[in-house]
């Protein structure tokens, strides 16, 4: 028998010529038509098994598609909500079990975030922190000794003031005088302040002063310090809407 491929004469019995190709894939030792060898046999398996194995799941595409369109929608939600908070139909009431206040509803309670938030004063009580990328809100208390409520008791803020003005009160070295707004006393200065805002740690900071007859609250609400002309009055306006529920 010849070799269909080379013509080299092949033993009977043994399937490959010495070219390595197949001769016969029968047990009779039947010869195979090169338009039916072994070599086009196996590619057309190997195709075949190629596009099985390159055949990607659909349903499990899609998943992550949609997912990354809902993750993608959400951020860009978050974003412009944030970028927005200087508009006041972004603003709603917070109400607490000690005041209420309005602020942009892009600020959300950081319960975990306030605990490590220094304050001096062991009298002082942490009440809440709010905060977002641009802005942040924080709010202690404390009970006014008799001392405290005798000086100021029946004062007008304007009264308070006048105690306040003699008052030093320094930034780093910087002397900031207070201002009167509405029913509180202000500072405001450049500080760092660490993770209040998550967009950075040079935060411009609002300081308000505000008795009742039985408690003094100290509110402070923070933007980029490079940021504050377009967050000031914003923050003057949140503290403007302070009430507290025990006057």
């Amino acid at each position: 028998m010849n070799c269909p491929y080379c013509g080299r004469e092949v033993e009977e019995g043994k399937a490959f010529c010495e070219c390595g190709r197949p001769v016969s894939l029968t047990s009779g030792g039947g010869s195979v038509s090169p338009n039916t060898s072994f070599e086009q046999q196996l590619s057309t398996q190997t195709l075949a098994s190629v596009q099985r194995k390159t055949k990607a799941p659909i349903l499990p595409i899609i998943i992550i598609v949609l997912a990354a369109l809902a993750a993608g929608v959400f951020f860009l939600l978050k974003f412009m909500a944030e970028k927005n908070i200087v508009k006041e139909d972004t603003w709603e009431v917070v109400d607490t079990a000690e005041y209420s206040v309005k602020l942009p509803t892009a600020m959300k309670e950081e319960t975990e975030k306030m605990v490590q938030l220094n304050v001096t004063g062991s009298d002082i009580k942490k009440l809440n922190f709010f905060t977002c990328t641009k802005a942040a809100f924080y709010a202690t208390a404390r009970r006014l000794t008799d001392a405290e409520k005798e000086m100021y008791q029946g004062y007008d803020t304007a009264k308070i003031m006048e105690l306040f003005q003699p008052i030093k009160h320094s930034v780093n070295g910087v002397e900031v005088k207070p201002g009167v707004r509405g029913n509180y006393i202000f500072y405001e200065y450049p500080v760092t302040r660490k993770n209040y805002i998550s967009s950075t740690d040079n935060v411009w900071e609002i300081q308000a002063i505000y008795f009742t007859s039985h408690s003094l609250y100290e509110l402070s609400v923070y933007c980029p310090e490079d940021e504050k002309d377009t967050y000031r009055e914003s923050m003057l306006k949140w503290l403007d809407s302070f009430e507290p529920k025990n006057k």
